[in-house]
Order: structure tokens, then C-alpha cells, then sequence
């Protein structure tokens, strides 16, 4: 992906200050580049309490796509990789303690690594940054197609927060993963045999 400077785009999406009593002992900073990234799918999809939210950069890391499910489900998850001159651009948000727990848990494959993340505003916050626990290896790792689900809750995620417009044009530049016509074609078959058969009408799938 394209390595380009700090960007500061003329309207993004923030929130303000929370109350002085919500300090570190009660809430903590995570940053979401992937599906964590939209405010609307932190609260609505996520049931998470965000207090605050800014976009913004980090340092040292470039997205990319791994393995995810399986090819047919959900093809790829959105990764990072160690790269000196590269920034990760995405959205810090603050929620309560017992919120990060739950999210940290739902985001098992990845570890959480404290890094500093710069506003678009320029104001250095330190947030947990989920790091796959698998790293990327040069020459043996793979990388993979998301699919047209996944990468548009990136896509709609950064349009709400406001990113930087070349971080948008790389979002739309990515290909989504196409189901090969002949596991479309059967999985019709499928679905049109269910609908025919009134046996079946009142099961769920």
C-alpha cells in the first residue's frame, strides 16, 4: 500500500472529552483498523460505551490482508506488518475496562501492543494496538482477497470517521474476493432445493 505523510482531511469525526473521573483505572484506548474501526459499528454492531474517538495515524505499521476463515466464508481478516516508513491510519477509541476485556477476547487471534498513535490533530495518545499473534514472515507468509462484506466496513468505517483521502483511495483500490461460479451455481441449487421442499419450510438456515 502506498506510504504517503500525514494527511489532516478538513472535517473528522470526534468526540468530546470524557468526565475528569474517567481516568485509565476505569477505561482504556484501542484502535481499530479493521472492523473495529467505524464509530457507528463500534456502538451499534459492538454494543461498546466509546467516550471518545479520534482518527488518526500509526507509525511503523502497514495494513494487509491475511488468511481468515475459509474461502467461502470470510476469506481475510485485516493484519498488520512492521514497516519503518509506512503509517496505519484508523480511529482510537476509548471505552470502559470491562469492554476491552470482552473486545480483546473477541479479537483472540491478535496480541495487544501499547504504541502511541497520533491525531490527525496532532494530540499523541497511547493505545492498544491489536498486532496478529502470527507475524508476518517475508516470503512464507501469505496474504489473502477479504470479501465485499468485510472490506466495506472498512470502507464505511473510514468515510464516517473522515481518514485521509489517499487512505480512501487505497480502501477502494483493493480487490474483494469473488465466489468462483461454481460454488455459486451449487449454493443456488441449494437454496432453490430448500424453497421447493414443504418439508423443510419451517426450518431456519
Amino acid at each position: 500500500f502506498s506510504r504517503k505523510k500525514l494527511y489532516t482531511p478538513t472535517m473528522m469525526l470526534k468526540l468530546p472529552p470524557p468526565p475528569p473521573t474517567r481516568t485509565a483505572a476505569t477505561h482504556k484506548w484501542r484502535f481499530g483498523y479493521g472492523s473495529n474501526l467505524g464509530l457507528k459499528t463500534l456502538r451499534e454492531k459492538k454494543n461498546l460505551s466509546v467516550d471518545r474517538y479520534h482518527v488518526g495515524i500509526i507509525k511503523g505499521y502497514e495494513l494487509y490482508f491475511m488468511p481468515g476463515l475459509n474461502e467461502y466464508v470470510e476469506p481475510a481478516w485485516a493484519a498488520i506488518r512492521p514497516s519503518p516508513d509506512s503509517e496505519l491510519h484508523g480511529s482510537a477509541f476509548l471505552i470502559p475496562n470491562a469492554e476491552v476485556e470482552g473486545l480483546d477476547r473477541q479479537e483472540g487471534g491478535y496480541n495487544v501492543e501499547d504504541i502511541d498513535f497520533t491525531t490527525y490533530d496532532g494530540e499523541v495518545i497511547n493505545v492498544g494496538l491489536y498486532v496478529p499473534k502470527k507475524p508476518y514472515v517475508e516470503g512464507s507468509s501469505s496474504e489473502a482477497i477479504p470479501s465485499y462484506r468485510y472490506l466495506k466496513l472498512l470502507k464505511d468505517g473510514a468515510r464516517e470517521g473522515g481518514l485521509a483521502q489517499h487512505w480512501l483511495d487505497m480502501l477502494d483500490s483493493v480487490e474483494h474476493y469473488i465466489t468462483p461460479p461454481h460454488i455459486r451455481e451449487k449454493t443456488l441449487q441449494l437454496i432453490a432445493e430448500f424453497h421447493s421442499d414443504d418439508t423443510r419450510k419451517d426450518e431456519l438456515w
